[in-house]
């Protein structure tokens, strides 16, 4: 009975040191395995996140290329149908400026000619009368002239005739 039980305990000690052991190493082997495995796994997770990340990178980049390329075929699009609006109105605006201003020249143009055909008329009209005052007046100095030179000559021709005729008439009374 003593040996049994010393051979119990012993057997249970042995057990219970093998057990302990084998806990103790099954909880080292676990533990390694695990480390391993959480290793593996951030590993793994590390991995397909830096591929994931490259991936949604490279989409990002692909949709930010077509993005860009999109944006700037619209922008290039708004630019040419700004321009060529800009360009029709400058074209409308040039047109009605050219009008407005060939419409001011005409204008113009009938009120210088009506001015003008005004002022050559009024330069006739005081013309045609300072012509006249000067004709009216040169007319009157011509016969105010001629007539002193008339009287002049008639004096002239009555004193001659008065001496003329009255030496013939002293010869005539005395060879009387």
């Amino acid at each position: 009975a003593v040996v049994f039980q010393l051979a119990m305990r012993a057997g249970v000690a042995v057990r219970a040191v093998a057990f302990q052991l084998a806990m103790r190493a099954g909880v080292a082997v676990r533990a390694a395995a695990f480390q391993l495995a959480m290793r593996a796994g951030v590993a793994v997770r590390a991995v397909a996140f830096q591929l994931a990340m490259r991936a949604g990178v490279a989409v990002r980049a692909v949709v930010f290329q077509l993005a860009m390329r999109a944006g700037v075929a619209v922008r290039a699009e708004a630019l040419h149908l700004a321009m060529r609006a800009r360009v029709a109105v400058r074209a409308a605006a040039f047109q009605l400026a050219m009008r407005a201003a060939a419409a001011v020249r005409a204008a113009a143009f009938q009120l210088a000619m009506r001015a003008g055909v005004a002022v050559r008329a009024a330069a006739f009209n005081l013309a045609m009368r300072a012509a006249a005052a000067v004709r009216a007046v040169v007319f009157q100095l011509a016969m105010r002239a001629a007539l002193a030179v008339h009287a002049a000559a008639f004096k002239l021709a009555m004193r001659a005739g008065v001496a003329v005729r009255a030496p013939a008439f002293n010869l005539a009374m005395r060879a009387a």
